[in-house]
Order: C-alpha cells, then structure tokens, then sequence
C-alpha cells in the first residue's frame, strides 16, 4: 500500500529550524512534483492519488549508452584484479555523475600574490570588492587565493539523463 511506503519523496528542510535539506518520503501532498511517467504510472497503481498535472515534458527515448555501460559491466565480470573491477565500474558512474553535475556551484578560484593593483594585472584587494566576490583563503602574507561565484552558468549537462537514471532506479 501507498501507505506503507510513502512515494515520491522529496528534497526539503523537515523543520522551520532545519539548517540543512533532507531526504523525506512523507505523505504530504506535493505540489509541482517532477516525475517520470513510469514512476507515476507505479505510484498511481499503489493508491497514489493524482490531482493535478501541472506540465507534462515529451521525449524520445532510446537506448543510447546501453552498449557502453554493456560493455563496461562485462569487462568488470571478466576483471582479474580489483583495479580493474573499480575502473570498468567508476566508467559508468562517472558517466552519470557527468549528467548530474550542477553547473551552478561552480566557482572561480584566482591566486594572487599581494594586495594592490598594478596595471593589468588584478590583486585581492580588487576582486574581493568584485560583486561576485565568495571567499578568501590566505596562505601567507603575499599568497591569497579568492573564490569568485561565476556570473553566469552555461548548461551543457544533459541533467534530464541522470534524472532518468534515479527516477528509473525507483521503479519496478
């Protein structure tokens, strides 16, 4: 039963006091919930009750790395040695960890040797007043490394991939 084993969980601060997100499979109605539609096709099936679809995304689907994760999991089974084992294995989850790489964390890191201007050439006490300014490290008095929040993100992670691989692995 739906009951039993609550579906759909989701990623939230469990408590207004809550610093930090957790993982909750609860059975709070969840409003603009994504999904793949096998997933809600099981939950539908368990008693989940669907009240409203909000969007509904159309891709085409295909096999497209099965031959390389095929072939990476059949090296594995025939490795002699655990290097080999952990290789074929970490070519896979590589592959996906790829797909699920949040763009949006990326920082710059600079490393400059004092504090003020000359010419051209940037020193800390510039880019810390810099908008996109994160942090600062000081590793003596002349080295300093500035972490800057990147300006913009350029998505070129096919994250719809790495959804598709945690959505599937929910479903049976």
């Amino acid at each position: 039963m739906h009951s039993d084993l609550p579906f759909c969980s989701e990623n939230i601060k469990p408590y207004h006091f809550s610093k930090c997100k957790k993982l909750v499979a609860s059975l709070h109605d969840k409003k603009n919930y994504v999904i793949h539609y096998r997933v809600l096709q099981q939950c539908i099936q368990n008693g989940l009750i669907l009240k409203k679809i909000h969007k509904v995304l159309e891709f085409k689907q295909a096999p497209w790395l099965k031959e390389y994760i095929d072939l990476n999991n059949a090296q594995r089974t025939l490795s002699t040695n655990d290097f080999q084992k952990n290789l074929f294995k970490l070519m896979n989850n590589s592959v996906y960890g790829k797909t699920m790489e949040n763009v949006d964390k990326r920082k710059d890191v600079k490393l400059v040797c004092g504090w003020e201007s000359e010419g051209k050439v940037q020193k800390a006490r510039a880019l810390i007043a810099k908008p996109n300014f994160h942090s600062s490290t000081h590793f003596s008095e002349d080295l300093v490394a500035i972490q800057l929040k990147r300006m913009y993100a350029f998505y070129n992670k096919p994250m719809y991939l790495g959804f598709t691989v945690l959505e599937l692995s929910k479903w049976k």
